[in-house]
């Protein structure tokens, strides 16, 4: 039996969400309880938000950016459908 080789990503999703919009909040709590990795941006550009880029990409075999208000149950079905969507058809 041969071991996997380590550069070989696993089919793992994170997340880089923008904080201070409408329902960042439940945006991160519901990214959570799907085990996704997480991490926050306070804006687009700068070496904070592609330090965190970096970091999440090389842990990941997906990477989504999410700079859009969560307003309500849609809004967290239609992000769900999409990264399904993108994640099976590419």
């Amino acid at each position: 039996m041969t071991e996997p080789s380590p550069t070989v990503r696993t089919h793992r999703t994170a997340v880089l969400y923008r904080v201070g919009l409408a329902g960042g909040d439940r945006l991160g709590a519901w990214l959570a309880e799907r085990g996704y990795e997480t991490a926050a941006f306070t804006r687009v550009g700068g070496g904070r938000f592609r330090w965190q880029w970096n970091r999440l990409a090389r842990a990941a075999s997906r990477l989504f950016a999410v700079d859009y208000p969560i307003e309500g149950e849609a809004d967290l079905r239609t992000l769900d459908a999409f990264m399904e969507h993108v994640s099976d058809r590419g």
